[in-house]
């Protein structure tokens, strides 16, 4: 089942980058993309997302 209060904080714009990196690894791949999609997320997590989600990653870090 979605926890939908970690999938709203992976969407959220004002989250921290403490609290993207943590939900990074969540169990649901639900929330892990919302990490992914946000803005916010740090290009070291977004490196290791974007082999689960490519199409999630921003063009400037596709190779």
């Amino acid at each position: 089942m979605l926890d939908d209060n970690d999938f709203a904080l992976a969407s959220a714009v004002d989250t921290s980058v403490v609290v993207l990196e943590e939900l990074s690894l969540h169990p649901q791949p639900e929330v892990r993309e919302a990490v992914a999609i946000n803005p916010n997320t740090p290009t070291e997590v977004l490196l290791k997302l974007g082999k689960e989600f490519p199409e999630a990653m921003p063009e400037s870090l596709q190779r």
